[in-house]
Parts: structure tokens; sequence; C-alpha cells
């Protein structure tokens, strides 16, 4: 069953959570600068607020209540300063299949 984004409203098409893609981040950025894990948190601490029962990680079995792109997005908002990592993490990201394609939308990391 398909869940939509408490964010955005656009289908979750990877059913990892944003605390799995969190961890991930975060080791990726304790190689590469770990200045910015402090603010990769904060970006995360955003989503707690959201909660659905019903669709759960595939990876943790929590609560599924955010896709990747939202997360994505928050996290390269938190690191956008540094232009060289922020550009490295969405390749990471990609990479990781964090930000499948969207179903109903297309987020625009511009903004």
């Amino acid at each position: 069953m398909w869940h939509d984004c408490l964010v955005c409203g656009d289908t979750i098409s990877n059913h990892i959570c944003y605390r799995c893609m969190q961890d991930e981040v975060e080791n990726w950025l304790g190689n590469r600068n770990p200045l910015y894990i402090s603010s990769v948190r904060r970006a995360g601490e955003f989503f707690t607020s959201y909660y659905r029962e019903g669709a759960y990680c595939v990876m943790c079995g929590e609560d599924l209540n955010v896709c990747g792109k939202c997360y994505c997005f928050a996290v390269h908002k938190s690191i956008r300063k540094n232009r060289i990592l922020a550009s490295e993490f969405l390749d990471f990201a990609a990479s990781k299949g964090f930000m499948l394609s969207p179903i109903k939308g297309v987020l625009n990391l511009q903004g």
C-alpha cells in the first residue's frame, strides 16, 4: 500500500523513514565534514511532529510519515552554505535511493 508524505503530499515511493536516512547521512557527514552533523540533526527534529500509523519503515519498522525528498530537502537546506558539501550530499542521497522519482510531483531543491 502506498502512503502520502505528511509534508508534501507526494506518494512515498521509498519506504525508509527519515530516522534511518538520518543515520546514514550522519555516518556520511562524519567522513566528510562532522561540523554539520548538529545542523542535520536539527533538520530531522522537524519531522518528529509528523505521525501516522499504518506505514512502516522497511529497515527499522518505525512509522513512515515523511518522504525521502522532503527529508533530503531539509538536509540540503541545512548544509547549503557549503556548496561543495551540498552538491556531494545530493549525489550521496541519490546513490542511496533516498530521492526516488516522485510519483505525483517534483520537489525543487533550489528553494
